[in-house]
């Protein structure tokens, strides 16, 4: 709850701005995030308490002011500096490089419920391909950022997409539901950092088997923090 989280942060068992410094690799990275985030607060362009108050188009044209606000710190700050100011908005957004994506986790029965998800992938040996499958209204990926508009790598024969409309947050960005009719995808498209998955078909799971969503933790510490 909101007063749990205002309870640990009032009282914390350890120094937050010495966590701060480590967690910005140092002190002077941390002057240099608040000094950039000081600018966004202060700047309208970048104000967030009036997107309820907005329709979808009025909202995504709020977003592509933001774009060129960007733009334009791009054209008269040194690039190192830039970079910073990117960080602080987005990691990712820095290596993008023209290709957009989704993460089709979320599914519309399931929420984020990992081991409850339906959509399968049966992997065909013979192929060494797996086939991607809904089998379900219930399996539809759902709520997935960039996935309706954005991503520039999602649609492919036997995938449909769509947007889901309307939401309480986040209109920035398209969020959209998918949808796979046994799609096969080579395993060797497969991103195995962690988990791996042989010719033959043998899956090794990693030592921890918290690394494989690491990437999702530290963004909703981020959300708290």
């Amino acid at each position: 709850t909101m007063e749990t989280i205002a309870a640990e942060r009032k009282d914390p068992s350890f120094p937050v701005r010495k966590m701060t410094y480590f967690l910005d690799e140092g002190e002077s990275n941390t002057l240099i995030r608040e000094k950039i985030m000081l600018q966004f607060e202060r700047d309208p362009t970048f104000r967030v308490d009036t997107i309820h108050d907005q329709t979808l188009p009025e909202l995504r044209e709020t977003t592509m002011q933001k774009v060129k606000k960007l733009a334009e710190f791009l054209s008269i700050e040194p690039l190192g500096q830039f970079r910073k100011r990117m960080e602080v908005m987005s990691k990712g957004a820095l290596a993008l490089n023209g290709v957009i994506g989704c993460f089709g986790m979320t599914e519309l029965g399931h929420g984020s419920n990992v081991a409850g998800l339906e959509t399968t992938a049966t992997f065909d040996e013979a192929s060494d391909e797996f086939i991607i499958h809904t089998p379900t209204i219930t399996a539809t990926k759902w709520w997935i950022g960039g996935a309706a508009q954005s991503a520039t790598h999602c649609l492919r024969p036997g995938v449909l997409i769509g947007d889901i409309g309307s939401k309480m947050g986040r209109h920035g960005i398209d969020n959209g539901w998918i949808q796979f009719t046994y799609v096969r995808v080579p395993r060797s498209h497969l991103l195995q950092k962690f988990t791996k998955v042989s010719r033959t078909g043998a899956v090794s799971e990693p030592p921890m088997a918290q690394l494989t969503y690491g990437a999702l933790i530290s963004g909703r510490v981020s959300m708290v923090v």
